[in-house]
């Protein structure tokens, strides 16, 4: 079996390549194309030489859809909405970004409102019709639409989670009308109550739908004349995969695309490795993504927050994100404190030791006038650098600091580091768990070159460092399974005869699973059901949501709500209080086989490679340099160690190991970086 992961970063788009029947994994970077991200990805797979109509499967990770929100590049979309409630998206939640600055404007919506059009019909909390739809009305508003150049249409309809049928109608009526228009319902999407969430979520999915569409259909293209003749999997940001025909109306299960993948690579290396519990810190090059696997499951969120008042409610891996990548501009404010980001030099032109005319200083320059990056080049040598021009700018930036250019590289690498442990921290303390609990899982291109500073921050111990880090997403994506969630709203007290209803609801809800999995072709002994509720105290704002078993009583259902309440907020209620089921949701899962690699040959064993070793100076403070042992990561074999101040360089990443840590290599090709391992 031939199999391809193919992330495309801002910077890099990372090559994941593995033939099953030779045990190998070979990874490749080539530069992003950010015109047509199709182009550099296929550039990137015929670098793995497999004959493309021999290929199995090409697992595809994107930020198509996320940078199109950011930059506001999608669709021109037009929003049918009830009477009375055009003006849902400026609403929000009645919240501010910035509580106290008054200066503050929120960020303008996707859909703008002269292209949010009432139509008068409504439907109950229970579904039922109080005014029935028009459907000249429905012609008359989109026609409108049409004529100021919308080329998507989400349809939100009030209380359309309890009775979606207006919303199906308005669908049909568009669509035969209008058939170039693309159409998106709120409640196909997310049979959820809470009208701005569903909303929001309806509009973010037509805004990106059409350029999602467009690019992958290009990207098809690219590969179906290449040889290829399998289906294209995307990565959802809920740490599956689907393919193209599924994505028509799913795009915005897209947004969390790349990062998702690397969470999953972090489950599954933790597994590998008995390490259930891990912080997951993915660098790349133009920020950190950071994630919690607990007790061996990625952390779930219920929604994600692209920008502030543009939501989309859909079970995601809970990844939070900060501008601290290897790129990430460093400058100084007007209080004369030195800041990182949120611009970054991207892969053009890039930090300013890549000699292509970037002038601003970036972490990566700090990395190299430190010595913690070879001033020879990246990727095996592959991208010389012009550690000259990494000097200049950083000399510019720290004259107005007083500060030479080595002081303002550690002084710029010493923000990048507070910065990643102070997201941690929200991530773990913030949450009732303590980092130092946790394995720090280093990933991207310059994870292992910080990781062990981030770590010695939070009080962590224990570092892992997987086989290929700058490509640790594109390696997600190939132990990714399939998904597909279902939600529906019950607002029920939980109480025997409510909980038997709702049991059955969740039947229902697994057999829809069961058919759409049968139809990907997924056997019945490769398919596995997980089964949430969403629950809270009577009268409460917002829910908690627990996972049970299929069979689970009403005790054993409030008894896991009372431990989620207890752990979130440190207190419970008096079991008298009634608690509410809110929502139930299933998730059907088609596991696909997993890739079986060869590990590595022990360091005992006659014929292993020899390890070449140099040494060269790092500089941990401006005062102290240490001279660290450099070694190639391919000459290590199993059970070697190499001890600090040391660094491993390899095609894809360099490892820094601090004095006082010490690695070791597992037999997957691992290395697990202990403090104090002597």
């Amino acid at each position: 079996m031939r199999l391809v992961g193919v992330d495309v970063g801002g910077t890099f788009t990372d090559i994941c390549a593995i033939d099953e029947e030779a045990r190998r994994l070979h990874v490749y970077k080539v530069p992003s194309t950010p015109d047509d991200p199709s182009r550099g990805a296929v550039s990137g797979i015929e670098r793995t030489r497999f004959p493309m109509n021999e290929v199995d499967r090409i697992h595809h990770g994107t930020t198509v859809a996320t940078n199109a929100v950011i930059q506001r590049t999608g669709a021109r979309v037009g929003l049918l909405t009830t009477h009375g409630f055009r003006d849902v998206l400026q609403i929000r939640r009645t919240t501010r970004g910035e509580l106290y600055n008054l200066h503050w404007h929120p960020p303008a919506e996707l859909v703008p409102r002269r292209r949010r059009v009432e139509i008068d019909e409504r439907m109950s909390a229970d579904g039922e019709v109080i005014t029935p739809l028009r459907p000249e009305e429905v012609v008359e508003k989109t026609r409108g639409l049409v004529e100021q150049g919308v080329e998507a249409l989400a349809i939100a309809f009030l209380n359309a989670y309890a009775n979606p049928a207006h919303e199906q109608q308005a669908a049909e009526i568009v669509q035969k009308h209008f058939p170039g228009l693309f159409v998106v319902t709120s409640a196909e999407i997310i049979p959820e109550w809470r009208e701005f969430e569903r909303t929001s979520t309806a509009v973010v999915a037509a805004y990106v739908g059409p350029l999602l569409e467009h690019y992958l259909e290009k990207f098809d293209s690219r590969l179906a004349a290449a040889g290829y003749r399998r289906d294209l999997l995307i990565m959802l940001s809920n740490g599956g995969v689907a393919t193209r025909r599924d994505l028509r109306k799913r795009a915005a299960h897209t947004l969390m695309s790349g990062p998702a993948a690397g969470v999953v690579a972090a489950k599954r290396i933790g597994d590998e490795l008995s390490e259930p519990n891990v912080v997951s810190i993915d660098i790349g090059g133009t920020s950190t993504d950071i994630a919690v696997v607990a007790d061996g499951e990625p952390r779930l969120a219920s929604e994600q927050e692209i920008e502030f008042g543009t939501v989309v409610h859909l079970p995601v891996i809970d990844v939070q994100s900060i501008g601290a990548g290897g790129g990430t501009i460093a400058w100084v404010d007007q209080g004369g404190a030195l800041r990182l980001g949120p611009g970054s030099a991207g892969s053009e032109p890039g930090p300013a030791c890549y000699g292509r005319g970037g002038t601003e200083p970036t972490i990566t320059d700090a990395c190299v006038e430190m010595g913690i990056l070879s001033k020879e080049g990246l990727l095996g040598g592959e991208m010389p650098l012009v550690p000259e021009r990494a000097t200049e700018s950083l000399q510019r930036l720290g004259s107005s600091l007083g500060l030479t250019p080595l002081e303002t590289a550690i002084g710029v690498v010493r923000v990048a580091v507070q910065s990643i442990a102070l997201a941690v921290r929200r991530m773990t303390l913030e949450r009732g768990d303590d980092p130092r609990g946790f394995s720090l899982f280093c990933a991207g291109g310059a994870g292992p070159m910080l990781g062990a500073l981030v770590a010695e921050e939070l009080g962590i111990t224990r570092l892992i460092v997987p086989r290929f880090p700058g490509a640790c997403s594109a390696y997600g994506l190939l132990q990714s399974d399939v998904r597909r969630d279902y939600a529906q709203t019950f607002a029920r007290p939980l109480a025997p005869k409510s909980w038997d209803d709702a049991r059955r609801r969740l039947t229902e809800m697994e057999e829809l699973g069961r058919q759409d999995l049968d139809r990907d072709g997924i056997l019945r002994e490769s398919q596995r059901y997980e089964y949430r509720c969403a629950m809270r105290y009577y009268a409460q704002t917002h829910e908690l949501e627990v996972e049970l078993a299929s069979d689970a009583t009403v005790d054993q259902v409030r008894e896991l709500f009372r431990q989620a309440h207890e752990r979130e907020f440190g207190f419970v209620a008096g079991p008298e209080e009634p608690v509410e089921v809110v929502n139930l949701r299933v998730t059907a899962v088609g596991q696909v086989a997993r890739p079986q690699l060869g590990g590595l040959p022990r360091a005992e064993e006659e014929g292993r490679r020899a390890i070449r070793s140099t040494t060269r100076k790092v500089h941990f403070t401006s005062e102290r340099a240490e001279e660290a042992t450099v070694q190639w990561r391919d000459d290590l074999a199993q059970g070697d160690r190499v001890r600090g101040p040391a660094i491993v360089e390899q095609y894809d990443s360099t490892t820094l190991i601090p004095p006082d840590w010490t690695v070791e290599v597992q037999a997957t090709g691992d290395l697990l970086v202990v403090r104090g391992g002597g």
